[in-house]
């Protein structure tokens, strides 16, 4: 009894804190934009309803381009039209550039901390070049070409054989299904994995992050968790912690467990010095790039032993057996003189002296 009457006296207290709050802030600031007067500690959440991109649109009428609403504590600018959307995006979007600060990005996010939910700023710059660096650059896009041309290959045999039978072909859902295929194979190096189930807890994660959550908009609310939306947030980050320690740990205990045989895997004797092999990356994890290297390695040798070839000539029979996302990035990316330069690299020594082969 005593608990709830405190629950009551907070919910009180909380309204005449915002109502007041509301005042002074109309009081304060007499610029603001028109708009609808809201209820205490709710404002004017109520006026949303089911369709929000409909009430908002008939407030708009009202109100007219730029309205100003109290969503729970949070002021929010509305903007509805083309012209006020460009003083938002791009006259004024430094001012706007921010995300609001939501509890599921704190914990889905670790703190807000990433590229996506972070607020603008030092940090997000110097994200945001990392990002471009090392995962949006051209030749990381390019390297990943074939895997997205296998996997739109699969959905298009997909929805063929779907509508060949005269099923009904749900686009929205495979499209998403081939999305998330796409990013596991970029990230794991298959789109399949019986022991880490990490799909179903980032679809949950996506749905929770999508979900009203009334601690946003009135946060002296959030401690009581009247949804209980945040003890599934909470859940849901551990879960996914627990299987990204899980990938790393497996991939630490493959590289302690196969490094010794990796090394010793593949002799000379494995290889024909006449034969053109086949280099392919696609969809490889760094560790299994690694391991294609020594090969390429171990082949390289076995070809200047049996055939007395020099490096240069090694390096094009090398190349020539390049396919795939590796072929892509040597005769897109790189230019006539990169390409020019590898071939004719010479070995230096521990005297930095040049070591020529003696066939050049």
């Amino acid at each position: 009894m005593a608990l709830f009457t405190v629950a009551i006296l907070l919910v009180i207290l909380g309204a005449m804190w915002v109502t007041l709050s509301h005042l002074k802030l109309r009081a304060g600031y007499r610029k603001l934009p028109p708009g609808p007067w809201g209820l205490p500690i709710i404002g004017s959440l109520y006026m949303l309803g089911s369709l929000p991109h409909r009430n908002l649109s008939r407030l708009a009428k009202k109100y007219g381009p730029i309205m100003f609403m109290r969503l729970g504590c949070v002021p929010t600018i509305v903007v509805s039209s083309p012209e006020a959307a460009k003083l938002v995006m791009k006259t004024h979007d430094v001012v706007f550039a921010s995300r609001p600060k939501l509890q599921a990005y704190e914990y889905l996010s670790y703190g807000a901390k990433g590229i996506a939910f972070t607020e603008y700023g030092p940090y997000w710059r110097h994200v945001r070049k990392l990002c471009a660096l090392h995962l949006f650059s051209s030749a990381k896009i390019n390297s990943f070409a074939s895997v997205r041309k296998a996997e739109v290959g699969l959905l298009v045999k997909s929805v063929k054989e779907m509508a060949s039978a005269g099923e009904v072909v749900d686009i929205s859902a495979k499209v998403a299904g081939v999305v998330e295929d796409m990013a596991y194979r970029m990230v794991f190096g298959h789109n399949k994995d019986r022991i880490f189930d990490l799909k179903t807890l980032i679809r949950e994660a996506t749905r929770l992050a999508g979900t009203f959550n009334l601690a946003d908009y009135v946060p002296f609310l959030g401690p009581l968790d009247l949804q209980g939306l945040t003890q599934l947030l909470r859940t849901n980050n551990e879960a996914i912690d627990e299987v990204l320690d899980k990938i790393i740990d497996k991939h630490i205990q493959d590289v302690s467990k196969d490094e010794f045989e990796e090394k010793n895997q593949y002799t000379q004797a494995s290889y024909t010095s006449g034969t053109i092999y086949e280099w392919n990356i696609d969809g490889m994890i760094e560790y299994n790039i690694l391991t294609k290297l020594q090969e390429m390695t171990t082949v390289s040798t076995a070809y200047k032993l049996n055939n007395r070839l020099s490096d240069h000539a090694v390096a094009q029979t090398i190349v020539a057996g390049f396919t795939g996302q590796l072929k892509g990035w040597w005769d897109n990316y790189l230019t006539f003189d990169d390409r020019n330069s590898i071939l004719k690299a010479y070995r230096i020594n521990e005297n930095s002296e040049v070591v020529k082969d003696e066939d050049d």
